[in-house]
C-alpha cells in the first residue's frame, strides 16, 4: 500500500496516513483520495484568536402590543406629495423616470425615518408612467394587523407622466 506524508498545522510533527487503493472508474477521468487530519479545531481555532471575550448582548421581550406614536397618514401624505410635486416640469422619459423613481422612493423613507416612528418597518413603493390615454390600476396584497398597520397613497399627473407613491408602515411587535 502507497503512503503519503502530510504535515498537520497543529503541530510540528508529520503523519503518514496510507492511501487505500481505489479501483479505477470507467470514463474520462480517475478518481483520487487523500485524507489529511488537521488536528483539533477547537485548540487551533482558540490560537489563531485573542483570548478578549465577547460581550453577550442580552436582550428581552418588552411585550408591547401597541406602538408608543401612532402612524399620523397626514405627516406621511405631505412627505410623499412634497417628493412627488418635484415632477412638475419633467417630461417622461424611461430610463430618467426608472432612476427618479428609485431616488424618490429612497428619498421618502430617509425621510420617514427622521419622523421617530419606532418599531414601524415602511415599505415605499413610487411608480412613474407614461400618459397615453390608458387605464392604470396599481393593487398590492398584504396580511396584517387591521388595528396597528396602514398605508398612505398619492398620485401626481402632469402632461406626459404620472406617479403614484404608496407607503406601507407595518408594526413589529
Amino acid at each position: 500500500m502507497e503512503e503519503r506524508r502530510c504535515r498537520s498545522s497543529s503541530s510540528a510533527s508529520s503523519l503518514f496516513i496510507p492511501a487505500p487503493k481505489i479501483p479505477p472508474q470507467k470514463g474520462n477521468f480517475v478518481m483520487t483520495y487523500f485524507s489529511c487530519p488537521v488536528g483539533n479545531l477547537e485548540q487551533a481555532s482558540s490560537s489563531t484568536h485573542s483570548a478578549r471575550p465577547r460581550a453577550a448582548a442580552i436582550t428581552e421581550n418588552t411585550y408591547k402590543m401597541t406602538p408608543d406614536k401612532r402612524f399620523s397618514a397626514a405627516e406621511v401624505r405631505s412627505i410623499i406629495q412634497q417628493h412627488l410635486q418635484s415632477l412638475e416640469s419633467q417630461k417622461y422619459d424611461p430610463k430618467l423616470c426608472r432612476e427618479l423613481a428609485k431616488g424618490m422612493s429612497n428619498s421618502i423613507m430617509s425621510d420617514l425615518k427622521m419622523l421617530g416612528y419606532s418599531r414601524f418597518k415602511f415599505v415605499c413603493s413610487v411608480t412613474i408612467g407614461q400618459i397615453r390615454g390608458q387605464d392604470v390600476i396599481i393593487a398590492s396584497r398584504s396580511i396584517w394587523d387591521t388595528e396597528r398597520d396602514t398605508f398612505v397613497s398619492e398620485s401626481f399627473k402632469n402632461e406626459t407622466l404620472f406617479a403614484v407613491g404608496v407607503v406601507f408602515g407595518v408594526y413589529q411587535e
